[in-house]
């Protein structure tokens, strides 16, 4: 069997078209849907990335979303593969 094909299938697997974007792309990502989701609330994500400061968790991992950017990305999200 070729060292390319998937176990259960027997078929090759097809390229992703996702694009790696790093662990801390995906750090921030989650830092800023934490505060979203806690109303604002910069503690929560605090507490739960344990930066040094305050300032470092305002500084660097929350990020400013648009309206239209969280719903062009939603879009996205909905139309990527494996979902």
């Amino acid at each position: 069997m070729d060292e390319r094909q998937c176990v259960r299938c027997e078929k090759p697997p097809k390229a992703s078209t996702v694009m790696w974007k790093g662990l801390y792309a995906g750090r921030r990502g989650a830092c800023t849907a934490v505060i979203e989701a806690a109303g604002g609330n910069y503690a929560v994500a605090q507490a739960l990335l344990r930066p040094k400061t305050m300032d470092t968790t305002l500084r660097v991992y929350k990020k400013q979303i648009t309206p239209q950017g969280l719903l062009a990305g939603m879009k996205q999200f909905q139309k990527s593969p494996g979902k």
